[in-house]
């Protein structure tokens, strides 16, 4: 089974793939091991709670959601060109979540998983890589522990 890291921020796209990564253990042999949250398509502040609403909905308090980056490292925020509804997910207004963030930094998360599974983690990235950006900056080690990095990236 392929484990992974989902680095996102979820507006609405993001929830549906917090919702095909957490059960694609079902259909693709993946393993989720960690929703990381970042800003993007909203602030950290509203992603990082949209992943843990989207995650509760699924029953899948099991696995882990941290709240990460803030801001982009280099560069100010680009502003979001889309619009995923006031709540970030298309007005559905999930309830509030009852998990709790995890208590690493988003970075410090993917470090750890890392290392207790050095070869074996996939980082994948839906929105800005900030939160992989400062794990390679804390542990440059990093790049060598994991199994890869999937990016869905774009450009402005």
């Amino acid at each position: 089974m392929k484990k992974i890291i989902l680095d996102c921020d979820p507006g609405m796209d993001d929830s549906v793939a917090i919702i095909m990564a957490a059960n694609a253990d079902l259909i693709a042999q993946l393993e989720l091991l960690a929703v990381t949250a970042v800003s993007g398509n909203y602030p950290v502040e509203v992603t990082s709670v949209n992943a843990r609403k989207v995650l509760e909905l699924l029953g899948r308090q099991d696995i882990p959601a941290a709240r990460g980056m803030a801001r982009p490292m280099v560069r100010p925020a680009p502003p979001d060109p889309f619009t995923h509804g006031s709540d970030g997910q298309a007005e559905n207004f999930l309830p509030e979540p009852s998990m709790p963030l995890a208590e690493e930094h988003a970075s410090d998360l993917i470090i750890r998983l890392a290392r207790e599974n050095p070869g074996e983690v996939t980082v994948l990235c839906t929105g800005p890589m900030s939160n992989l950006a400062m794990a390679l900056v804390k542990e440059p080690a990093l790049a060598g522990q994991l199994a890869g990095v999937v990016a869905v990236s774009g450009g402005l």
